[in-house]
């Protein structure tokens, strides 16, 4: 169910998550909430937490495994090459 209104609120989501954290815990960078990788629910898919994307190209197989399990995927249309 993506609605425009669905869209608004989960950008909001990020938002918010973005003005708490401030800063990447992976790189310490001041984050960007257009630019920055979202972790979500893998069972709503709500935003949970957020990564830059220097950040999020640290992370190891077995640390994107734990986050996994922890119940945080990427959201791939975040993440950028």
């Amino acid at each position: 169910m993506s609605t425009a209104i669905v869209d608004v609120v989960r950008e909001e989501i990020v938002r918010s998550l973005v003005g708490r954290q401030i800063t990447c815990a992976v790189t310490g960078e001041v984050l960007d909430f257009r630019t920055c990788v979202v972790l979500v629910d893998p069972q709503t898919g709500d935003p949970v937490n957020v990564v830059s994307q220097a950040g999020w190209k640290a992370q190891s197989p077995e640390s994107i495994g734990k986050l996994a399990a922890l119940g945080a995927v990427p959201d791939v249309s975040t993440i950028r090459a």
